[in-house]
């Protein structure tokens, strides 16, 4: 979809957390992108976003957004031409390492769960590592 509000900017380097893919688990699925020049001109479309104090709160069932470029049909390796996003509540870590969601072993004291047990909005492959936005007042 083109809504005449993207913006393409050159990647000068990357940082990749240096824990990312030690063990079994996904643990620091995060990285820094540095944009050559200037960056990208912030406004209304353009924010950026705050990161949360070391000891915020992220009680089950607040409501957070993903977004990514990953595939729209489960099982399937296209990927979204177009930025996807969608709204989803954090879960209870106790609930997230139940036999029946992921197990114990699968979810670290490091991650948070969202999305919904049952049918409903969620990331797919090629969204990993992307955002999970909450919003705090």
């Amino acid at each position: 979809i083109d809504e005449g509000t993207e913006v393409e900017a050159n990647i000068e380097d990357y940082y990749i957390h240096e824990e990312f893919r030690k063990g079994q688990r996904m643990n620091n699925d995060i990285a820094l992108v540095l944009l050559k020049g200037r960056g990208i001109p912030l406004g209304p479309h353009i924010m950026p976003i705050c990161l949360p104090p070391k000891n915020a709160d992220y009680s089950p069932g607040l409501n957070c957004t993903i977004s990514g470029f990953g595939s729209i049909d489960n099982g399937r390796s296209a990927h979204s031409r177009d930025l996807r996003f969608g709204w989803l509540p954090l879960i209870d870590q106790d609930i997230c390492r139940a036999d029946w969601v992921y197990g114990r072993s699968r979810i670290t004291d490091g991650m948070l769960c969202a999305g919904y047990l049952d049918e409903g909005v969620d990331a797919c492959d090629g969204d990993s590592g992307g955002p999970l936005a909450c919003q705090h007042n």
